[in-house]
């Protein structure tokens, strides 16, 4: 499959697809009405302008809201990577109120690579106008990726605007190890789609906490409130350990978290000496209303180490991790950190929704980089992912790791293809044998997973590891 590469610099407009008492595809499952979405198995829907889900439910879109914050050194590119299974052209059209990338519309097949202003990610603390609206005629996948070079990369993977929330908790960690003498600073941008949006920050911090470049105090138990209009993003940073934060909304918000740089307490010899990385972190972060209760972290090629950081909004009840045979129950915290196996896959459950993050560290020809990934709940496994390896001119070695029940092992597809795993491992979890599967996937270039049956479902995480850079994403999440 071809890419298109595209640079915003024209104005368009943009066609737009509808379809009227349409049968789907799937098993068992009939449609009919106008302005009727359906989805599911043996499931019957009639009716106009009716709609019904289930969880499992497509992670593609036709409008997105992302933004990129901002990092210690120059940008060097920021990118779009746009997929779509269709057999057909479509029509993307890209907005935001940041010079040059206002109304550009152009077509692509399976893939598009978008080249927006480097610029884009120069953000101060406060009220800024960088977000970007990427709207499509066909369901589309999205991922955005920020380049620093050397040694620094990021992706994450977009959250389709129908399924933002109102409510959300921060989950990346703080470092504060020093790198040449900056300090590691944690990172939140918030992005709005309408106009009058009443945005509230309820900080998780027991104590005074510094935004690092307006040099603002907040005090501890202080809540922040201020208000954002259609596109315009809030972006902070702080040296301060705020995760489990919560950010709450009027109207629906696009969040993201990170860090603006990394230093990793890791070394191969002796394990203890600290190794300090100019690396960076960036998620966009799903709503609260979407957190589930079972995961499965698969193996990840090059993984030298897996901290993973599980967000809970109620902390009464007990959360279960099963990794190396060992069983690890967790209770009474909203926030909680457990140092996982690199070599083997792990489950994560508990009675309450969870959000789960995880920081991989990666050793590529002795140098260590470092991926953070938000991972599906296994009721969030779709059954076809398009995927694509960034267009950069770093070079990777390019994974995806898919986790799937060991009995559909031999109906899933690479390319139209019977699967040649490099790697592969089991877990059993709640008397179910998986399997996670580590694929390598072409530079530049594009790829369809599926599964002959479209009633199996299964999830994947796409990663690359090159001397010094790594990027790393979930290939979808069905909300």
């Amino acid at each position: 499959m071809g890419f298109v590469k595209a640079s915003i610099e024209n104005n368009g407009t943009i066609t737009t697809l509808t379809d009227t008492n349409k049968t789907l595809s799937d098993t068992n499952t009939t449609l009919t009405g106008t302005n009727t979405t359906l989805t599911g198995t043996n499931t019957t829907l009639t009716g106009t302008k009716t709609t019904l889900t289930d969880t499992n439910t497509t992670h593609t879109g036709t409008e997105f809201v992302v933004m990129f914050t901002p990092y210690f050194n120059d940008t060097k590119f920021v990118q779009l990577i746009i997929t779509s299974n269709g057999e057909n052209d479509i029509n993307i059209n890209i907005e935001s109120p940041f010079p040059g990338t206002f109304q550009t519309t152009y077509k692509a097949h399976h893939v598009a690579i978008v080249d927006l202003p480097k610029s884009i990610v120069d953000l101060s603390d406060g009220s800024n106008a960088n977000a970007v609206k990427i709207t499509s005629d066909h369901p589309i996948f999205v991922v955005g990726l920020v380049g620093l070079g050397p040694y620094s990369t990021e992706t994450f993977t977009a959250i389709p605007s129908d399924k933002l929330g109102q409510s959300y908790f921060i989950a990346t960690h703080i470092n504060t190890v020093r790198y040449y003498g900056k300090d590691k600073m944690q990172t939140v941008g918030i992005a709005s789609l309408q106009d009058n949006t009443d945005v509230t920050i309820y900080f998780s911090n027991t104590s005074d906490i510094l935004l690092q470049s307006s040099n603002q105090t907040i005090s501890a138990g202080t809540n922040y409130t201020f208000s954002l209009g259609y596109l315009d993003t809030f972006y902070f940073e702080t040296m301060d350990d705020i995760t489990g934060t919560r950010i709450e909304s009027t109207r629906p918000i696009a969040v993201f978290d990170g860090l603006k740089q990394v230093g990793i307490t890791y070394d191969y010899k002796s394990k203890t000496r600290e190794t300090n990385i100019n690396e960076i972190g960036m998620e966009q972060l799903p709503p609260t209303s979407t957190y589930s209760n079972e995961f499965i972290i698969p193996v990840i090629m090059h993984s030298a180490g897996i901290d993973a950081y599980i967000i809970s909004p109620d902390p009464v009840y007990k959360i279960y991790t099963y990794t190396d045979d060992v069983y690890t129950v967790y209770q009474t915290e909203n926030m909680h950190k457990a140092s996982l196996s690199s070599k083997s896959a792990t489950s994560i459950a508990s009675q309450s929704p969870l959000l789960l993050n995880i920081h991989v560290k990666m050793r590529y020809n002795m140098r260590t980089s470092y991926i953070t990934v938000n991972i599906p709940a296994i009721s969030q496994f779709s059954n076809e992912y398009v995927l694509a390896t960034p267009f950069t001119n770093n070079t990777y070695e390019n994974f995806v790791s898919i986790i799937i029940k060991s009995d559909d092992v031999n109906g899933l597809r690479f390319d139209d293809h019977p699967v040649a795993p490099v790697s592969e491992s089991d877990i059993n979890y709640e008397n179910q044998m998986y399997k996670t599967l580590i694929l390598r996937l072409s530079p530049i270039h594009s790829h369809i997973i599926t599964h002959i049956s479209n009633e199996v479902l299964f999830g994947v995480i796409v990663y690359g590891v090159g001397d010094g850079w790594g990027y790393g994403y979930p290939g979808g999440i069905s909300l």
